[in-house]
């Protein structure tokens, strides 16, 4: 019998959104007074409900607009 040993397809970062999961902010302010927004994404699963998980993800996932002139 051979060892397989499995090799990744792509090993580069992912860019945009993750199929299959949403990014939401969970926004909590402390008794200072600072506003927090801890990233999760809302993943769906199979039987229609929906299953929080932190996001660790930074700012890769983040919806955003390129504006040339700006910078």
């Amino acid at each position: 019998m051979q060892d397989k040993k499995l090799k990744p397809e792509n090993s580069g970062i992912t860019l945009g959104p993750l199929p299959g999961s949403t990014k939401r902010y969970l926004e909590k302010e402390r008794p200072d007074g600072l506003r927090l927004r801890i990233p999760y994404r809302s993943v769906n699963l199979s039987d229609g409900q929906q299953f929080p998980l932190y996001d660790c993800s930074g700012p890769f996932t983040e919806e955003g607009s390129v504006n040339l002139e700006k910078g």
